[in-house]
Formats: C-alpha cells, sequence, structure tokens
C-alpha cells in the first residue's frame, strides 16, 4: 500500500478525532477517489467518505474484530462526513509475499476457508451479491470484460457470460460470511501468518464462490501466471465448493 506524507489541518476534523491527529506524521493511503485513507504513523489508519457512507463498513469492522479476523475498530463517526478510525494490523499486505507463491497459497486458503465456517448471523447482504442479484435481474451483455475470467475458465464472450449467468444464477446462495473483495492487498500477514482482513466495505453475507474467484483472480494477476491456483484450491479443499460455481462468478463479475 503506498503511503504519501502530507500535512493536514487537525483542526477541521471532528473533536474525537483530533487526539490523534497531534504530533503524528500522517500518510496519503486511499487506493480510490471517493474516499481518502491516512496513516498516523503511531500506528491507527483513518478512513475519511461522504456522510453516511462508511456506517456499513465499519460495522462489519467490528464484527471481524471480535471474530479475531480484523483491525480494532477505534471510532466511527458521522458529523457531516462519515469517520472511522481503525488500529493499524502488525504485517504487510499479501503482495509483500509472492517470493515463496506455494506458502502464500496455502495461508491464503487456510484465512478463507476459517473466514467462511462461521455463520453470517444476522449480517447486511454483501454489496458484490447485490450487484450479482440486481444483474439477475436485468441482464445486459454490453459491459463484457474479457479480462476477468480465468483463461482456464474459457469464457471469451459475453454471450457465453450470459449463458453461464443464466443456468446457474439461483444456484449462489447468501449463506456464508465473506469478504467480498478477496484480493491479496486485503490480507495483512506476518511472516506468513495471518493476521487480518482489511478493507471489508463489500463483506457480509454472501456465497464464498465469490471470494475463491476473486482469490484466484488475484494469484493469477500478482505472480503472473494461472500455475498457482490449483494449488490455492487445493489447500482449501476441493470438496468444499463448486467449481462451476467459479465460473459463474466469473461470468457475473465480467459482465458488472
Amino acid at each position: 500500500m503506498n503511503k504519501q506524507p502530507v500535512c493536514i489541518d487537525a483542526a477541521s476534523f471532528p473533536s474525537e478525532i483530533r487526539p490523534f491527529l497531534q504530533d503524528v506524521q500522517v500518510y496519503d493511503s486511499s487506493c480510490r477517489s471517493d474516499a481518502a485513507v491516512y496513516y498516523l504513523d503511531s500506528g491507527f489508519y483513518l478512513k475519511v467518505d461522504a456522510a453516511g457512507a462508511l456506517k456499513r463498513e465499519a460495522a462489519l469492522a467490528q464484527h471481524f474484530f471480535e471474530k479475531a479476523l480484523g483491525p480494532e475498530l477505534i471510532v466511527y463517526l458521522s458529523e457531516g462526513r462519515d469517520y472511522m478510525l481503525t488500529r493499524s494490523t502488525d504485517g504487510e499486505d499479501a503482495t509483500h509475499h509472492l517470493d515463496d507463491p506455494e506458502k502464500l497459497c496455502d495461508v491464503f486458503a487456510q484465512a478463507l476457508r476459517a473466514l467462511h465456517g462461521l455463520a453470517p448471523d444476522n449480517l447486511p447482504l454483501s454489496s458484490h451479491m447485490q450487484i450479482f442479484a440486481d444483474f439477475a435481474e436485468n441482464p445486459q451483455g454490453e459491459n463484457f470484460d474479457p479480462g476477468v475470467p480465468l483463461e482456464r475458465f474459457g469464457i471469451r464472450s459475453a454471450q457465453e457470460a450470459l449463458r453461464i449467468v443464466e443456468e446457474n444464477k439461483d444456484r449462489l446462495k447468501a449463506d456464508t460470511l465473506i469478504h467480498g473483495d478477496a484480493c491479496l492487498p486485503n490480507i495483512i500477514l506476518k511472516d506468513f501468518a495471518f493476521r487480518a482482513f482489511i478493507d471489508l466495505g463489500m463483506a457480509g453475507r454472501g456465497d464464498k464462490h465469490i471470494d475463491l474467484f476473486w482469490a484466484c483472480w488475484s494469484l493469477r494477476y500478482n505472480l503472473q501466471s494461472e500455475k498457482y491456483i490449483d494449488r490455492f484450491l487445493d489447500a482449501y479443499g476441493r470438496e468444499a465448493f463448486d467449481y462451476e460455481l467459479l465460473r459463474t462468478v466469473a461470468a457475473f463479475d465480467s459482465l458488472t
């Protein structure tokens, strides 16, 4: 995660946040334009977004922390804008552990298997799952992205993707606690040991195949090869997922 030093005016932040901004170096580590993410070298991350935009994520962050799967949520408040302060997790994101792909696949798979073994309780529907539900009601193929599906899935056209979606859309179930964006930058490791999931804006009740597909996609993207995907799926457990539903998620996401 890139960090650029910045100067901010602590007085422009709510009173509950200001003490954390005193006598610290602040770095901008934002990765999308509509939310600002600041790293405080005292060991915290501060996320700032439009009013109401972080309420859902803050609730999920608290849930993940209580399950020992995410960093501690220090404060969430909405005063004109939304502010979410979390404690930094000791370690680095998994893109810093590409030197041992086999071990990385094993740790990544074990972390997701543990996450998917938890009951979703009364958590809200994953944003990723909601996107699928909305698309299933009004399927369109104009936005097909051939770079989303893995080569092994053989999905090379909008027509093929739409066919797979239509055949399998009712098989995806919101019965699991998922991350929703299970890519390597969103898992923190230390010495190849799992520490936390971060960036939980798309988490919630959903289908585990969403996480599994995007984990495979992220491994391909970061390792520049599909070579290690079988290692990851073996480590997760072949008996615990449906390969055709991985293709279904790939088809959905290539169209949405």
